[in-house]
Formats: C-alpha cells, sequence, structure tokens
C-alpha cells in the first residue's frame, strides 16, 4: 500500500520520535482484509502528555503550520484534527469507539511501510471500533475483518 509522500514524512517522524499511535480506520482494514478507498489517514495518538509532547515535536519537524500544532495541542478525547486533502488527508484523533488505546497498543500489528515501522491497530480492537461505530461502512468493514479472522491459523 501506498501511501502519500507527507504521509509516509509523518509516520517516519513519529517512529524517529517515539510517538505511541496506531493506524486505524480504512488503512487498518486495508492490512487486514482487503485494500479500499479511503479518504484520510486515521492515526489514534495516545493521550498521554509525553507522548502529546513527541507528537507535537515530529509535527514541527514535519513543517506543520502553529496553528495546527496549537489544535494538537489543545485537542480532547472527543475532537478530531486534521490537516491535507484526500487522499492525503491525515486525522488524529485521542479516542475510538470500543477502543482502550493501552490495551490496543499492547495488541498492535507492526508492519514496514515503505522502509518505516507502523504501528497498526490489531484486527480484535479495529472489528470492536467497526462494531460500536455502526456506520454502514465500518459495519461492512467489521463482516470482512470477522470474515478474515475466521481463516487465520
Amino acid at each position: 500500500m501506498d501511501l502519500h509522500r507527507d504521509s509516509t514524512d509523518l509516520l517516519t517522524e513519529f517512529a524517529s520520535s517515539g510517538v505511541r499511535y496506531l493506524v486505524v480506520g480504512g488503512w487498518a482494514v486495508g492490512v487486514h482484509a482487503e485494500p479500499r478507498y479511503t479518504k484520510a489517514l486515521d492515526l489514534l495518538i495516545d493521550g498521554s502528555s509525553d507522548n502529546t509532547e513527541r507528537a507535537l515535536q515530529a509535527l514541527e519537524a514535519c513543517g506543520a503550520p502553529a496553528g495546527l500544532i496549537e489544535e494538537v495541542q489543545t485537542m480532547t478525547d472527543d475532537e478530531l484534527v486534521f490537516f491535507g486533502t484526500p487522499p492525503a488527508r491525515v486525522d488524529l484523533l485521542r479516542q475510538i469507539p470500543g477502543v482502550d488505546f493501552m490495551e490496543a497498543w499492547g495488541h498492535r500489528k507492526d508492519v514496514n511501510w515503505q522502509g518505516t515501522t507502523v504501528h497498526i491497530i490489531g484486527i480484535d480492537a479495529l472489528i470492536a471500533s467497526n462494531l460500536a461505530a455502526g456506520r454502514p461502512k465500518d459495519l461492512d468493514d467489521a463482516r470482512s475483518l470477522e470474515a478474515v479472522r475466521r481463516h487465520r491459523p
């Protein structure tokens, strides 16, 4: 799966800075099941203060404008901060339905994307999140993921 260059740069900087995050949403579905179109790279960020500081430093290193840095610094668990335009948009989240970050972190799947280790939410947590979200596309994704999980050794 090929990411937009800016997204790859961000994930590389997150890796260098030790940011705890998980790829969720459509890109994660594509890793576990079948790739599908998605308008954004969704990143669930651990909201602890030390991790937030590392994420802010990584965003600054990528040239993020001061306004975006401030939005990320002050975002609450129920807010979404995004930048870029589809399909190269990046959505930063602190919480997703049905998932505890630290529990999901412990069951993540690490993959190599274009030379960078990227942290993908595990299939079980992704299914739980899709079911909790309840939107038609999320429910479709949950069914696809459940089929994959049933056929895994």
